[in-house]
Formats: C-alpha cells, sequence, structure tokens
C-alpha cells in the first residue's frame, strides 16, 4: 500500500504502510507459472490495493507479459490511483478506484493478487487479540467479494494478512498450491476470535475449485 492513504475511509483495512516494483518475486513467479496451466494464450489480473502502480506494472511487464494478458489495479485511495494514471501507464493495465461496478466489468478473473492488504499493520504487532480493530468477519467479508470476482480454476493470491483463508467459510471451495519458492511476511496471523497464532501459515496461493 501507499503512504498516500485515507485512513478514514471505512473500506480501507490497511492504513499504512509503502509499494515498491517487484516486492513478491517468488510469490509472483509461482503464481504465473501456475496460471499458464490454465491460461496459456492470456489471463485477466487482477492486483487488489494496488496503490500507487508499482505492483501492476511489475505483474505486467515481468510475469504475465504475454501480449492478451490484461492487469486491472483497484484501490479505495483515490489518490493513490490518479498517481497510478499518470505516473506508471501501460498498455495492459488499467487502474480503477474500488468499486462494486469497476470489478464486475473489468473481471471475473482468472488471479487476484492481495498481497499486503488484508491487514492492519503496524498497530498489531504486539496485540494478542485485534478483534476489535480487524474483526475475522471483515476479512471473510473482504474475500468473499474477491471469491465472487474469480474463474472457477483460477488462483487466489493472499500473502502477508493477518488471517487465513482456509480458517473462512471458503475453505471449502478452494485447494492452497505448495510451492517452494517463499517471500518474506512481517504480520502476525490471528484466529477466527482475533486472538494471536503462534506459527504462520506459509499458505499464500489457492486454487478456486468450485
Amino acid at each position: 500500500m501507499s503512504s498516500a492513504t485515507n485512513a478514514a475511509d471505512p473500506r480501507r483495512i490497511q492504513t499504512r504502510g509503502s509499494t515498491r516494483h517487484n516486492r513478491y518475486p517468488k510469490t509472483f513467479a509461482a503464481a504465473e507459472r501456475l496460471a499458464r496451466l490454465t491460461c496459456p494464450n492470456g489471463a485477466r489480473i487482477l492486483s487488489f490495493g494496488c496503490s500507487t502502480g508499482e505492483e501492476c506494472v511489475t505483474l505486467a511487464g515481468a510475469y504475465f507479459a504475454h501480449h492478451n494478458d490484461r492487469v486491472f489495479g483497484v484501490d479505495v485511495d483515490g489518490a493513490a490511483v490518479r498517481i497510478a494514471q499518470s505516473g506508471r501507464p501501460h498498455d495492459r493495465v488499467r487502474y480503477f478506484e474500488s468499486g462494486d461496478v469497476c470489478l464486475d466489468v473489468a473481471g471475473p478473473f482468472d488471479v487476484i493478487f492481495a498481497m499486503s492488504v488484508l491487514c492492519v499493520w503496524p498497530e498489531t504487532r504486539d496485540l494478542v487479540d485485534i478483534s476489535a480493530i480487524f474483526p475475522f468477519e471483515r476479512f471473510v467479508a473482504t474475500c468473499t467479494e474477491l471469491d465472487q470476482r474469480l474463474k472457477v480454476g483460477g488462483l487466489l493470491v493472499i500473502h502477508n494478512a493477518n488471517y487465513r483463508l482456509m480458517q473462512t467459510p471458503l475453505k471449502r471451495r478452494y485447494q492452497p498450491v505448495t510451492v517452494r519458492e517463499r517471500d518474506s511476511a512481517l504480520v502476525h496471523q490471528f484466529d477466527s476470535k482475533g486472538r494471536r497464532h503462534e506459527r504462520r501459515s506459509n499458505q499464500r496461493i489457492f486454487r478456486k475449485l468450485a
């Protein structure tokens, strides 16, 4: 996420942070390899929480570089989206301010990336219970919105999140994909009651089964 944030926006989960080009190269590369199994001739990619566009141009330039690949970036921060539109142009990338209409028009997607956006950080660094500031139900609601825009057989990539997809009711529809490549994660993870886990899960790429 960008430092150009609007912490008062009720749609926003992560209110602070930074972004840069190619932040998660191992995860991006693994997702691209897996996506080509079902989309060899082009894929529709969503960068959820695209901030100022660095992730989108990274995906379009270094990973999903097929001429039929399309990358869509959405963010709740209108100022960040305008920076992306003016400063990160790419002929296969489009940016939108988050909303149901733009997601429905651009989707459904073959791959959705939610990288370091489904978390509250650094506020949760020393907490043992985050239910008051980031309830599990809000995580479930956001994952459900993403699931509705993902094709069957598509990939949902969630990295650096406070909760785990396989704790949600959506777990029946997804299969974790085991990959050796691991990018570092900073945020702590919590159970469905908001209590801190002792160990962080390495699952981050999930294929939609139904």
